[in-house]
């Protein structure tokens, strides 16, 4: 689990990003990122029906999202406020391959240092 300075969770924060945000899009999942200049990146992972009619299956896409993140959180730059939207996909991954498309998404976007 993500560290509590490091989660996105106010709706208005959330709402926020999801419009003026800029958009970027794996075939696994979507990341709205937007640049606030905060001293730390805040992340929140949201996984919709469309991922999977299951909520045990769309929690654990949410949850393998969420450990691929906090492995690598020391290593992303700060100041953003990021939501990243599950896709369905994400059902037949692995944790592996969900890390390393979140590790190359991270770094296409520019947020990894």
């Amino acid at each position: 689990m993500l560290t509590r300075p490091h989660r996105l969770t106010a709706t208005k924060d959330i709402e926020k990003v999801w419009k003026r945000g800029h958009y970027f899009s794996t075939p696994v999942f979507g990341l709205k990122i937007l640049r606030t200049g905060a001293p730390v990146s805040r992340f929140a992972v949201v996984a919709g029906l469309q991922v999977h009619k299951r909520a045990v299956k769309r929690n654990l896409a949410k949850r393998r999202i969420r450990e691929a993140l906090r492995k690598h959180i020391m290593s992303i730059a700060p100041g953003f406020d990021s939501v990243i939207t599950a896709r369905a996909p994400i059902v037949g991954k692995s944790y592996a391959e969900i890390e390393e498309t979140l590790v190359w998404a991270l770094h296409k976007v520019g947020l990894l240092i």
